[in-house]
């Protein structure tokens, strides 16, 4: 009968519930996409869809890169990113540096800094 009683205990121990929450709030940062979002193939949301998004949100252009790759479903660019830079490049950044970090679900948020120098010598 001992142990009988020592199974309750551990029972009513067992089935005792906690709850705690933490939570870190922050400001919403405006505009929520800054320079470009890198969809994986299987994102939750597709490349039109966003685009739609972002165009509500943000007064600024964005346009959609081509892209085939197993992983990578499309890339989201402001416009005046592409000016700064070739999507050549843009493109060949993307599938050296981001696609190893992400994976087919992910949405991945890109701020950038395009660093450009101009020499002219014709002044």
């Amino acid at each position: 009968m001992g142990d009988d009683v020592e199974v309750a205990t551990v029972a009513a121990q067992t089935s005792e519930v906690k709850s705690r929450v933490r939570a870190r709030v922050t400001e919403f940062g405006y505009p929520p996409v800054h320079d470009a979002l890198i969809l994986g193939i299987k994102a939750p949301l597709g490349s039109e869809a966003f685009k739609k998004a972002v165009g509500l949100l943000i007064s600024s252009p964005f346009e959609t890169l081509p892209v085939k790759d197993a992983i990578i479903g499309s890339v989201l660019v402001r416009t005046s990113v592409m000016r700064r830079i070739s999507s050549e490049k843009f493109m060949d950044f993307v599938l050296r540096r981001i696609k190893p970090l992400m994976g087919i679900e992910d949405i991945l948020h890109l701020d950038l800094e395009i660093e450009m120098e101009i020499d002219d010598d014709g002044l």
